[in-house]
């Protein structure tokens, strides 16, 4: 659209219906949307249909700045909820960014500013200016005049005067106050007498108050409200429930001409299954209400998890953790069927779905927990090996985290954690802490509660630190003191027992071409494991093999390489415990 010629696009979308237009134009992201708007002939008719949080998501993608066209032409309504947003972190306002905002919206003009004025919450108006300033009027004692000294007071009246708290303030809210003044004199005077009398932290909880009031109007939960959002499902038998329009619905949305939000589709990755099931509906009023019950999810993680909304990764992060537990909990219920999946999200508020894929991480971390308390891991994961240490680490976080170290998005992400995307990923995950657990269980049998490490000489080690020491490197090194003693235990081998141990280690192979390791080494291995009389089912044989054929592949890739002809440094091997 953006390539036509500027008057051809402009009479394209003033041909179309005022709802279409709205719609058409918020297929768009980011900067192209905004462009699309100031197309029409009445963008404000376009802006004012927009939904409040549609419009602070393509703020925020764009960037306030070069948002300004967008933001002058928003309705009050809209701005208020936009500012209640970004304007408050948890119950506590947040001064640079009412300041920021303050000077946009001059920046848009000053009509805006008296517009915002003439509708602002006045317990909103009043926190704000006693984070600023301070004031005192004529005829007020004289110890109050004292408190004017780093900064000249300011007045409009020669009766009320104010002193700014902060440098570079002044020009700003002044010319809000003569702005009261002109527009509205009994503004101007009941705020003045509210900076000087009013106790600020009462002002800001019944600001506090209001904004809870206008928020839960369009749908937008507190923080405090959003952190339901991860409450345990309430549906005991999501097949029992009968088709009906969740309360989640926001009434005002229904009736409205307002259109649908689509920021979940645009700024999220897409959810496979959800997709495939989506494409199995034709009722265009049913995909409106998922639609609007999916940005009613987001709203309540990204007001739940994002302390701040400066970044437009983190809320998209928190777009993305929606989507996700949704695909997640839809594919749980539908098991894996999208027709079946269908008629649940008839059935079910999405609130509901959410809970039900975020409590399948949940129940990931609950198992790790309960590894930990069984002492088959210690509290800083030790002695687990890799991954299962990591992925451990990841689903005990406050929200489990998938680990992800290789995925496509690793260059987006600050670490090799992400959340949990789609149900094989939770099922695989869970197969893998089910390993973990059974090697756990064996070792804490095998080493007696773990008590034998204390014992050992690790300050004069190769590994020095307990909580680097691994179930394979302990096995490693039993074998390793059969073999050469006679003695299954667990006790770091001399510098000579590592060079006579090394030439039996090795079926094939060369320095060039990795060494494999020789088929004895594994049986041993595996039967110190199983000692003295377990008897694994097949599901844990499963297990226990793939355990210890990662054990395996380690010990290849870090000794397979050494030379047998030149002394070898224990300080760089690092699957076999060897005195240094």
């Amino acid at each position: 659209m953006l390539r036509l010629e500027a008057r051809e696009a402009s009479r394209f979308l003033d041909r179309l219906p005022l709802p279409e237009r709205v719609e058409f134009i918020m297929r768009a992201s980011g900067k192209e949307r905004q462009a699309l708007v100031l197309l029409t002939s009445h963008p404000e008719e376009v802006v004012a249909l927009f939904p409040p949080e549609e419009l602070f998501f393509t703020i925020k993608e764009i960037g306030a700045t070069d948002a300004l066209p967008l933001i002058s032409l928003t309705t009050s309504e809209q701005l208020h909820l936009i500012l209640d947003i970004d304007w408050w972190q948890k119950d506590r306002l947040r001064p640079e960014k009412i300041f920021e905002w303050l000077r946009l919206l001059f920046a848009c003009s000053e009509d805006k500013v008296a517009a915002w004025l003439n509708t602002v919450e006045f317990a909103l108006l009043v926190s704000l200016f006693k984070h600023f300033a301070s004031a005192f009027k004529v005829g007020m004692e004289e110890d109050r005049l004292e408190e004017i000294d780093a900064f000249p007071p300011f007045t409009v009246d020669n009766y009320y005067f104010i002193r700014f708290k902060k440098p570079g303030v002044q020009d700003t809210l002044g010319r809000i106050v003569e702005i009261a003044r002109e527009i509205n004199p009994k503004l101007y005077f009941d705020l003045m007498e509210s900076i000087i009398w009013d106790v600020e932290v009462e002002s800001e909880e019944d600001a506090y108050k209001w904004r809870q009031a206008r928020l839960a109007e369009h749908g937008v939960p507190t923080f405090h409200e959003a952190l339901d959002i991860y409450k345990p499902p309430s549906i005991p038998d999501p097949s029992q429930v009968k088709p009906v329009v969740p309360s989640s619905l926001i009434e005002s949305d229904i009736e409205s001409m307002a259109p649908a939000p689509v920021y979940p589709l645009s700024v999220s990755e897409r959810p496979s299954f959800v997709l495939k099931v989506l494409e199995l509906i034709s009722d265009q009023e049913l995909l409106d209400r998922v639609k609007r019950e999916w940005a009613h999810v987001c709203n309540h993680v990204v007001m739940a998890d994002v302390l701040e909304f400066d970044e437009m990764k983190d809320i998209k992060r928190g777009i993305q953790k929606a989507s996700r537990y949704f695909n997640i909990g839809l594919e749980y219920l539908g098991q894996g069927q999208p027709e079946r999946a269908r008629k649940i999200l008839q059935a079910i508020p999405l609130t509901e779905i959410f809970r039900f894929g975020y409590a399948q991480a949940i129940a990931l971390k609950k198992k790790a927990v309960s590894m930990i308390d069984k002492g088959y891991v210690e509290k800083e994961l030790s002695p687990a090996d890799e991954p299962w240490r990591s992925l451990l680490a990841g689903v005990l976080r406050r929200h489990p985290l998938y680990y992800d170290p290789f995925g496509e998005d690793r260059m987006g992400r600050d670490d090799d954690y992400r959340d949990f995307g789609i149900l094989r990923e939770v099922e695989e995950t869970r197969e893998r802490l089910e390993e973990a657990e059974l090697i756990g269980r064996l070792m804490k049998e095998r080493f007696t509660d773990y008590g034998l490490i204390k014992g050992l000489p690790l300050a004069a080690c190769n590994i020095q630190m307990a909580i680097d020491l691994t179930w394979g490197t302990m096995l490693f090194t039993i074998v390793a003191q059969k073999l050469l003693n006679n003695t299954p235990r667990l006790w770091p081998l001399t510098v000579e027992e590592l060079h006579a141990f090394f030439p039996k280690l090795w079926a094939g192979g060369s320095k060039e071409k990795r060494r494999k390791l020789y088929p004895g080494i594994k049986e041993e291995m595996e039967k110190i494991l199983l000692e003295p009389h377990f008897s694994p089912t097949p599901e844990e044989q499963g297990r226990i093999t793939r355990y210890l054929e990662a054990c395996h592949e380690r010990i290849e890739e870090d000794m397979g390489f050494l030379d047998i002809h030149t002394p070898m440094d224990p300080r760089y091997i690092h699957v076999l415990l060897v005195e240094i």
